[in-house]
């Protein structure tokens, strides 16, 4: 059976009827167990191999060689000889009576016989005496043998068995590859991961920026001449070795592509627009600048053997200021007037003539225009729909043919015009398939390359630069291969990680044991799938509030139960087959695979440990929220202490088995968190989850928290700073809202100050100023900074902290800051609203020499964390002493009815995303509810107007049978379905006490 050339090509498996005519032992078909599958395969049984030998044509090229040499290490794996090698016609050849597998290249051959793509390829082993191995090209004919390597098996009756079978196979897309390979640091292991790879026919690895912009900066950043050429030769050696397999290492290279030095003194460099990341200034008209960078890389690229370039242009801005380009200086408004095209299509050039000129030949060179998303494409009536539109049109005439520009992801839709403005050239898909915030073990997504397939006109360069997950790899192979593997789908749009864990059902249940199978070893497949089911997030266990928060995720107990559930379920397969590996089954995992596999059972049980330590701390803390009482939160935490003692001991146990053992480099974790998870990876607090837990039992038990406090002997040494809020001046930045409050409050204190939404990254949250206090005897005397905060919602809050302090004997009288605090380096604050904890900072950590008197502090919200509330109190400086332990009551809120209450938006967020029907309205939404006690059998729901006030979205908040006040809501993401202007959003308040809608508006911007 074939599939016809003009058909969709599904994979094709078939047994020929002599197979079903013939005994079982002759009839004996091995399953081809490869990735990626052959697009068509006819199947017959199998047969001994016999004497053998491999058969080149006279003066073969070198990727013969590399296509013998495969054969051969696969035969030295199963134990047998390697075959001789026997150039076709000659007299060795006439002479040989065995059978002959031969390796041609045959451009001219029928389509009928071999495929006409790029890259194509066939095999028949059916006949007795020979074998073919055919490409369209020299790649073709590699990847024949590649493929072949798998159809030499283990026999029964024989060494070696030969998988009888006819095979017509070809690529979807000409560059292939799933993201970057950290191996230069790893020279012996180099060679290894790219035969890996090579075999999975991904030819495209992107490797890590080098650690500098040319050969003398690498020289001064490694520390001399000598490290600087070793390192420049282990890369080339480890890019040549890739190269002569048809694999191109390419380079990533920063969206400040052209930057100008960053030293704000230079007039050259401040006289155009800064990078919003790197604060790095460029400048499309400082060729001296642009050429010097290009041409420095280029001649370092030479030096490694990196032959691929992908070069971002400037980056941020959005469709209505891209890269900047609205704020450039006058210079470049002089030289290229208002045409965007023509100034970037200028910066490409000097790059391409740098590489052409300098670079490593041959090499290939892809540039990334910005905006580089379709989803415009989607909106013709945005305002900005006509100059994206011109801009691309613009670059696709000016730019070189052979130059690929680059595409994001979106909707099939909206990528077929994205390739019709750009028609004949190349397009390098850029497809974030995952979420690298979230971070799964596995992402459906990886299914939707189909997406980007380009109908006929020129070919698409497809890259998968996610994350760095080993069963990546053979998915991404599959997919890029055969973009219609079965179980693929149309990219659906904003990011969905409860679908993405269970559609489509065939990629789960099907191919995802055996990327398993392929990645790890066939033996151990079906039970390593379940790991990488689920959707499970290393990062999410480690640091749920901080994850859930840069991923638009809820950090509730329910989202906890998932993950824990599907850890417990991934878990139990990896113990299956420890316990195989510890009766004494051998060869159960690839050797190569073996550091993956301890990797990932470390994984394993830091994720188990972890999510049911969060589980049981997130259920006693929404359990506080929803007035459960105290007699039934202390005795789920009694049993919940007995689940997590259990799964630390597990994980503890994992540890142990693989102690000393080789482990992989490879750690999933959130980049925008990798230096504190790691830490938390690195040294996971099993006893520390169990000593909380049991402070937690404590409160529900006796009602008491143990809080640090100033020891008594110390009570007449503190000045107060801040104490009840008097002479506070509040100054609230961005969308942070602050006030004072008399709940909670740490002491008896009169007032704390509250803070909400704290949402707003690398911007001040809020400054706080009072009347100056002289604290220079504190600072002579190694004084100490203290005051105490309380976080409510779910933990993880994240600020860096400043002192306005100043120094009297200086001109001037404006308090200055010195170095910042952060203050997740003196407390994690907890989820718990009514239980205060001490933060203790050395003076001189946060003053500046010679300041000694204080007016004021600012607080900045860290990178990542929880939105609020968040409350500070008590702040004074004190003589060294170490704080002292003291039970104190936990505060409680007003457990009256309450007689009055309402729903305020503390933030309000219209937000348009590309979904599966089209451009789609999502809301975000932020609600705190106030009131002046409880509300018994409440209901808390959302209803959206349109226009003309005709409801068209609802959503139930919450439903309990009583809520106390004040009560923070977990961070709203709300689809709504459709495509909105403007609606009116009814938060609707329903109580024994009370009825009350309350209502705010939310505009889309157009």
């Amino acid at each position: 059976m074939k599939c016809h050339a003009n058909l969709p090509r599904p994979i094709v498996l078939t047994v020929a009827l002599a197979s079903l005519l013939l005994g079982p032992a002759q009839a004996a078909t091995t399953p081809l167990k490869i990735i990626p599958v052959p697009r068509e395969i006819t199947r017959t049984p199998d047969q001994p191999l016999g004497p053998a030998a491999i058969v080149l044509p006279g003066n073969a090229p070198a990727k013969y060689a590399i296509a013998t040499s495969e054969i051969n290490l696969r035969l030295e794996d199963l134990g047998a000889k390697p075959l001789p090698v026997l150039q076709a016609g000659s007299h060795e050849e006439r002479a040989f009576s065995g059978r002959r597998i031969v390796l041609a290249v045959t451009p001219n051959a029928r389509p009928d016989d071999l495929p006409a793509q790029g890259e194509g390829y066939a095999i028949d082993s059916t006949r007795p005496g020979i074998v073919t191995l055919t490409g369209r090209d020299e790649q073709g004919m590699l990847w024949a043998a590649v493929t072949f390597r798998r159809m030499l098996v283990k026999g029964q009756d024989a060494p070696v068995s030969l998988l009888g079978a006819k095979i017509r196979d070809w690529p979807d897309f000409p560059y292939r590859s799933v993201g970057r390979y950290h191996w230069q640091k790893e020279d012996e292991r180099a060679k290894g991961i790219i035969d890996r790879l090579f075999r999975l026919k991904l030819n495209v690895i992107i490797v890590p920026r080098t650690p500098a912009d040319s050969y003398e900066e690498l020289v001064k950043k490694l520390g001399g001449q000598d490290a600087a050429e070793r390192y420049c030769r282990q890369v080339k050696d480890a890019s040549d070795y890739a190269w002569a397999r048809g694999i191109a290492c390419m380079r990533l290279q920063s969206s400040h592509w052209g930057k100008a030095p960053a030293d704000k003194d230079d007039p050259m460099a401040g006289r155009c627009v800064q990078h919003r990341r790197t604060r790095e200034y460029f400048c499309w008209s400082l060729d001296a600048h642009n050429r010097r960078r290009a041409e420095g890389l280029a001649k370092l690229a030479a030096l490694t053997g990196v032959r691929a370039r992908f070069v971002h242009a400037h980056d941020g801005g959005g469709y209505n200021n891209p890269g900047g380009w609205h704020d450039r200086c006058t210079s470049c408004k002089e030289r290229f007037g208002n045409d965007h095209a023509a100034a970037d299509t200028h910066v490409f050039g000097i790059w391409r003539k740098a590489f052409e000129q300098y670079g490593p030949k041959p090499n290939l060179f892809s540039a990334v225009q910005y905006p580089y998303l379709a989803s415009v494409l989607a909106k013709p009536d945005d305002p900005y729909y006509d100059e994206t539109v011109r801009y691309w049109r613009d670059l696709n005439k000016r730019l070189d043919p052979g130059i690929a520009v680059c595409v994001r992801e979106n909707r099939v839709e909206d990528i077929r015009k994205f390739y019709e403005i750009f028609d004949g050239r190349p397009v390098l898909v850029f497809w974030m398939f995952g979420d690298e915030r979230w971070g799964p073990m596995f992402s459906a997504r990886i299914a939707t390359a189909k997406t980007f397939l380009r109908p006929g006109g020129a070919p698409v360069r497809m890259m998968a630069p996610d994350r760095d997950m080993h069963l990546r790899f053979p998915a991404g192979a599959q997919y890029m291969w055969n973009a219609n593997t079965p179980g693929a789908f149309d990219y659906p749009g904003g990011i969905r990680l409860d679908r993405d864990a269970t559609e489509p059902s065939v990629l789960y249940a099907e191919w995802v044991p055996k990327f398993a199978a392929e990645w790890y070893g066939e033996a151990v497949g079906r039970d390593l799938a379940d790991m990488f089911r689920g959707s499970i997030s290393l990062s999410y266990a480690l640091e749920p509030g901080a994850v859930a928060t840069l991923s638009g995720q809820p950090n509730t107990a329910a989202r906890m139960q998932q993950q824990y559930e599907a850890a417990k379920q991934g878990f139990a397969g990896l113990e299956r087959v420890w316990a195989r590996i510890e009766a004494g089954e051998r060869d159960l995992i690839r050797p190569d695979a073996l550091g993956d596999f301890h990797r990932l059972s470390e994984q394993a049980g830091r994720i188990l440990a972890y999510t049911s330590y969060h589980l049981a701390r997130l259920r006693f803390e929404e359990g506080q929220r929803d007035m459960k009482p105290n007699r039934e939160l202390a005795a789920e935490l009694a049993a919940a202490l007995d689940r997590v003692k259990a799964d630390n001991a597990t994980a503890k146990r994992m540890d142990a088995r693989i102690e000393g053992k080789e482990k992989s480099r490879l750690t999933l974790l959130c980049e925008r968190r990798v230096a504190a998870q790691k830490t938390l990876y690195e040294n996971p607090d099993y006893d520390g989850h169990i000593q909380r837990l049991r402070e937690l039992w404590e409160i529900a038990q006796a009602g008491k928290v143990t809080e640090r406090r100033e020891p008594p002997q110390n009570a007449g040494s503190v000045r107060w700073l801040m104490q009840d809020g008097d002479g506070v001046q509040l100054t609230a930045k961005a969308d942070t809202k602050a006030c004072l409050v008399s709940y909670p409050t740490q002491g008896g204190s009169g007032k704390a100050i509250q803070l909400d939404n704290l949402s707003t990254i690398y911007k001040d949250g809020a400054s706080f100023t009072f009347p100056p206090v002289n604290i220079g005897d504190y600072r002579e005397k190694r004084g100490r900074l203290r005051f105490y905060v309380n976080g409510g919602g779910s933990g993880g809050h994240e600020f860096t902290f400043w002192l306005h302090g100043r120094d009297p004997n200086e001109a001037g009288n404006e308090p200055k800051t010195a170095d910042y605090g952060r203050l997740s380096d003196y407390v994690t604050v907890d989820g718990l609203e009514a239980t205060w904890q001490l933060v203790d900072v050395p003076l001189g950590k946060v003053l500046a020499r010679g300041q000694t008197e204080v007016s004021g502090f600012r607080l900045n919200y860290a990178q990542n964390g929880r939105q609020g509330p968040f409350w500070i109190d008590s702040m004074y400086v004190c003589l060294p002493a170490d704080p002292v332990a003291a039970q104190v009551p936990v505060q409680e809120r007003s457990s009256r009815p309450a007689t009055w209450a309402k729903i305020e938006p503390l933030r309000v967020r219209p937000r348009e995303f590309v979904g599966e029907a089209g451009t789609e309205s999502r809301i975000e939404l932020l609600l705190r509810l106030t009131g002046d006690g409880k509300l018994s059998d409440a209901r808390i729901a959302l209803r959206f107007l349109d226009e003309n006030g005709i409801p068209f979205f609802s959503h139930e908040l919450i439903r309990a049978r009583e809520l106390r006040t004040p009560r923070w809501f977990e961070p709203l993401s709300l689809d709504l379905g459709r495509e909105c202007t403007k609606a009116t959003v009814e938060m609707i308040i329903r109580s024994r006490e009370l009825s009350k809608t309350f209502t705010t508006e939310a505009v889309w911007r157009r």
